[in-house]
C-alpha cells in the first residue's frame, strides 16, 4: 500500500472513533435538552455543573468539526479528514483504499464531503473569525 494510501486508512480508523465520540456528545446535548434533565439537575442542586458540561461538549463537537475541516498546512504531518479526502482525489490513491474496502462506499463519502465543503455557510464563518 503506498505512503498516502496507507495515511487515508489511518486518519479513517482515526475518523471513525471520532465520529462515535461526536454522536455520543450530540446524544448528550439533546437528551440535556428534555423536560426531566434540567429538572432532576434543578432538584439536586447541580444546574451549574450541568451546564459547564453541556459547554465542555458543544466546544468537543466545534473542535471535532472545525478540525475535520482545517486547512492542510503541513501535508507531511497533519492527519485530518480533508487531508485524507485531497488524497482520494488522486484515482490511484482512491483506488488502492476503495480496493481495502467497499468502493461505492468510498464513493459515497468522497462525494458527501465535496457537497459539505464546499457549503458556502462554512467558508463566510471561516473568514469571520
Amino acid at each position: 500500500m503506498s505512503p498516502k494510501a496507507e495515511l487515508v486508512k489511518q486518519i479513517s480508523a482515526t475518523g471513525f472513533t471520532e465520529a462515535i465520540d461526536l454522536m455520543a456528545c450530540l446524544a448528550v446535548l439533546r437528551e440535556g435538552k428534555s423536560l426531566v434533565m434540567p429538572r432532576a439537575l434543578e432538584a439536586a442542586n447541580a444546574a451549574l455543573a450541568a451546564t459547564i458540561v453541556q459547554k465542555a461538549l458543544l466546544q468537543r463537537v466545534l473542535i471535532t468539526v472545525e478540525r475535520a475541516f482545517a486547512p492542510v498546512n503541513r501535508p507531511k504531518s497533519d492527519r485530518h479528514v480533508r487531508v485524507a479526502f485531497e488524497h482520494l482525489s488522486d484515482p490511484n490513491v482512491f483506488d488502492e483504499a476503495a480496493k481495502a474496502g467497499s468502493r461505492k462506499e468510498l464513493e459515497q463519502a468522497r462525494d458527501t464531503w465535496r457537497r459539505y465543503d464546499a457549503d458556502p455557510t462554512q467558508k463566510t464563518q471561516a473568514l469571520s473569525r
